[in-house]
């Protein structure tokens, strides 16, 4: 606490704190003032710091404050022009060596609790420690009178019937314990027996002719609508238990406009549906064991390469932390990309996942190979409008990027570029990833080319075209997959071609 030389210093002292106007901000629906009572004969004095003189001093709220040695007391404050009183938390504050710097005090707005109790239709009641009389909805309530019936224990919760100048109230009353002090606040609700009955006659009267007219009008709607719509019924009844029993040869149509002619046509078409895909769950469970079959044999020889996952992510997010701490903010950025890389190549299993999220696991690996290689490694990827929600198998483009780098780029002197377009074709989405590296000679193409159809004699150098080939075509049928063309110090073309419907979903 400084004392000031000249009232200029005072002053800046006032305009330089700012804690005041940042909490006012923070809580403005709530707190009306927040004030600093402060015995400092040098200072000015002002709304926010309060001088403290002997006329302050004399206040209970004062004294007891100081007394607190520090605990939170409420109370309730009249304002310095004596027009309105607040609810206001008041506590001494005090230095780090328990020197006393000034008693704290928050004035709540009056017009918040007002607002909390003037929209209920009872009379509402707030007090403090069962003695003042903070907000009130109504104001003929006898405090006095009041204080009479209520409970003499401290209560969580009392509702019971009560006396109030001569009328029976139903009395709701709360004992509110404000946080980190001993006091109080008493939340009382009178409603007039009277009004309650009243109100509970009038409901029940206008219920009661509700009932009476919905019945009415239901019985004769039930009455007319079941006649017309049990012949109807009972007509598609019979025609699913032929159905039902194998005998496909059923009427046309049933005649009408209504649901059950509409159903009826379902029921046709469910029937050709039917028929129609038997042959075809036969040809996907021999499909779908194939395609089990060939996983097994992936996750047989991938498993020597597997690691904790959970490990590898706690070793991975210490490491950017330190990198953090350190302010290695490149280093961050890389453990963080990879640690992303691989938690969606841990994760992500056999569902399918958008073609955005592909794309963005797959710049996190092409942004760590530009940290590596700097400007020798250059991309470019391009998604046509519309197809960034569609989904696709996941891990099938980033094996293709990994060749480009590893087999085409890494060991050419020149710098090198990598082209992935992704586009409809048809009813066909198109993946290409194109780069101008090494190439391949004719021979070598021609080999791979071979290899792709061969998964028993998969080479770890192909395992990832390989891969990522033989899931699309065991998924999808021998007309999609994987081609490859490349041409020796040319380049290599990459194209993976998956179908699409008419409305833009997987088959």
């Amino acid at each position: 606490m400084n004392n000031y030389e000249s009232y200029q210093d005072n002053v800046d002292d006032f305009k330089d704190y700012k804690d005041f106007t940042t909490q006012m901000h923070y809580y403005d629906d709530i707190i009306q003032m927040i004030s600093i009572y402060i015995k400092n004969d040098t200072m000015a004095g002002n709304a926010k710091f309060v001088k403290v003189d002997d006329k302050i001093s004399k206040h209970i709220w004062y004294q007891e404050a100081i007394h607190a040695n520090g605990a939170v007391l409420w109370r309730y404050i009249p304002a310095s022009n004596g027009d309105e009183s607040y609810l206001s938390l008041v506590r001494l504050i005090r230095t780090t060596k328990f020197q006393n710097v000034g008693v704290l005090v928050i004035n709540l707005k009056q017009q918040k609790l007002m607002n909390i109790i003037n929209d209920k239709e009872s009379n509402i009641l707030l007090l403090l420690n069962k003695k003042e009389k903070i907000a009130s909805s109504g104001s003929d309530i006898d405090l006095n009178e009041l204080q009479k019936i209520m409970p003499e224990d401290k209560q969580e919760i009392v509702c019971k019937k009560v006396n109030y100048h001569n009328e029976e109230y139903l009395m709701t009353y709360a004992d509110i314990l404000l946080p980190e002090c001993v006091d109080h606040i008493q939340v009382i609700n009178l409603h007039s027996y009277r009004e309650i009955l009243k109100e509970a006659h009038n409901k029940s009267k206008s219920s009661s002719l509700f009932l009476i007219f919905s019945f009415a009008i239901s019985t004769i709607l039930i009455v007319l609508f079941s006649r017309s719509f049990s012949v109807r019924v009972n007509l598609f009844c019979k025609q699913m238990q032929k159905a039902a029993s194998g005998d496909f040869n059923l009427e046309k149509t049933i005649k009408g406009d209504d649901e059950i002619s509409e159903m009826y046509k379902y029921l046709n078409k469910m029937i050709w549906s039917i028929q129609s895909l038997l042959e075809e769950v036969y040809q996907e469970q021999l499909h779908k064991e194939r395609l089990k079959t060939k996983q097994k044999d992936v996750e047989f020889k991938m498993l020597a390469s597997q690691i904790n996952p959970h490990f590898l992510y706690n070793t991975l997010e210490t490491i950017r932390m330190m990198a953090r701490v350190q302010g290695n903010y490149d280093i961050e950025e890389l453990v963080k990309m990879l640690s992303s890389i691989l938690r969606h190549n841990i994760q992500v299993g056999n569902h399918e996942v958008t073609i955005k999220s592909e794309v963005d696991i797959l710049e996190c690996y092409l942004r760590i190979q530009q940290y590596r290689f700097g400007d020798r490694i250059q991309y470019r990827i391009h998604i046509q409008e519309g197809l960034e929600d569609h989904k696709i198998l996941p891990l099938i483009i980033q094996p293709i990027v990994e060749n480009s780098i590893i087999h085409g780029l890494e060991a050419k002197e020149s710098a090198g570029n990598i082209l992935i377009d992704i586009r409809r074709e048809g009813h066909n989405i198109s993946i290409l990833v194109e780069d101008d590296g090494l190439g391949m000679e004719r021979d070598k193409l021609e080999e791979l080319q071979k290899k792709l159809y061969d998964f028993n004699n998969i080479e770890w150098t192909h395992i990832g075209l390989c891969n990522v080939h033989q899931r699309i075509n065991l998924l999808y049928g021998d007309s999609y997959g994987v081609t490859v063309s490349s041409e020796k110090d040319k380049g290599t073309r990459v194209e993976i071609i998956i179908p699409l419907n008419e409305a833009g979903e997987r088959l």
